[in-house]
């Protein structure tokens, strides 16, 4: 097998019109979209792609795993040395959402803002999950997240709770670690849980 990509910028279908900084993910048919919040992604569009047609034209992601610094666009105020996080939309934010992915080299202003940041490499004995609330969650005031290692975890470092801009942290004593046939498994308990918040949670296997 030959490999496509050895160095540089990979080049890749767009699902979507995005911009330049934001955090590109793949979806199931191996297009670009803007990565979820907690959710690292493949890497940062280097160039605007805002008019690009879906499923037809490629855009140029910088993959995590390349020497230097990389754009992100801010979704608010980042002040230049602090740790930055991966929000909503493909952006990135001050705001802890599980591990930081890099260290901001410039300042933002305002939401659209695009800083310069260093990559922070991943930890290999922390994972940050993300799981999406559902109805069922929203009325059980809980959520029961399978990780899918199969084993019970280690730990679970944090636990956060992100609705749109608005973060809020979950305390020890409401998550449950599962064990026996629940293993791998979490719960999350929350008074006010909502249907479609974002659970995002940083585990140790």
């Amino acid at each position: 097998m030959s490999l496509k990509y050895t160095d540089g910028p990979v080049t890749l279908p767009t699902a979507a019109a995005l911009g330049t900084g934001i955090r590109a993910a793949l979806n199931s048919s191996n297009q670009v979209v803007a990565a979820g919040a907690g959710q690292r992604g493949i890497g940062h569009l280097l160039e605007d792609c805002s008019n690009t047609v879906a499923g037809r034209d490629r855009v140029a992601v910088r993959p995590w795993n390349s020497a230097g610094t990389m754009p992100g666009v801010a979704n608010g105020a980042i002040t230049p040395g602090v740790s930055i996080y991966a929000a909503g939309s493909g952006k990135v934010t001050a705001t802890a959402i599980g591990n930081p992915i890099g260290v901001a080299l410039s300042a933002a202003g305002a939401d659209g803002d695009i800083i310069e940041f260093f990559p922070l490499p991943v930890d290999p004995e922390l994972v940050t999950i993300s799981y999406t609330a559902t109805s069922a969650d929203d009325t059980a005031n809980s959520a029961t997240i399978d990780t899918g290692f199969g084993v019970q975890l280690t730990r679970i470092a944090s636990v956060q709770i992100v609705n749109g801009s608005n973060v809020r942290r979950v305390p020890a004593g409401a998550v449950t670690i599962g064990t026996g046939g629940s293993a791998g498994q979490f719960t999350v308990a929350d008074a006010n849980l909502a249907v479609n918040e974002v659970i995002v949670a940083v585990v140790q296997r």
